[in-house]
């Protein structure tokens, strides 16, 4: 079982440029530990990444929930204790409960 990555983050001041270099270490299975450099350009790209992929996230979701509140049925899912996890468009219109109402 591979154990939670620790980190500490290194910062060293060359010229009129701050460098920061974050250095994590991870337990590896076989009980050997791995060190992972990144330097601030790489953490901005990674960051850069992120985010575009969490708007695209976003944006797919929405798309999705278009979708589904133009079908002609109730759509909805439930936790296991029964509460409802989501309900769409249509169930809303049908029963006129509010969102706390119908999540309840």
């Amino acid at each position: 079982m591979t154990a939670p990555k620790s980190s500490r983050t290194e910062s060293t001041l060359q010229g009129n440029t701050n460098m920061s270099k974050v250095v994590t270490f991870a337990e590896q299975g076989n009980g050997d530990v791995s060190e992972e450099s990144l330097t601030r350009e790489d953490l901005e790209k990674a960051l850069n990444k992120a985010k575009k992929s969490e708007a695209q996230l976003v944006e797919s979701e929405a798309r999705l929930r278009t979708i589904i509140d133009m079908v002609p049925s109730f759509l909805w899912t439930s936790f296991r204790d029964g509460s409802k996890e989501y309900l769409n468009k249509r169930w809303y219109d049908y029963t006129g409960l509010s969102l706390e109402e119908g999540q309840g």
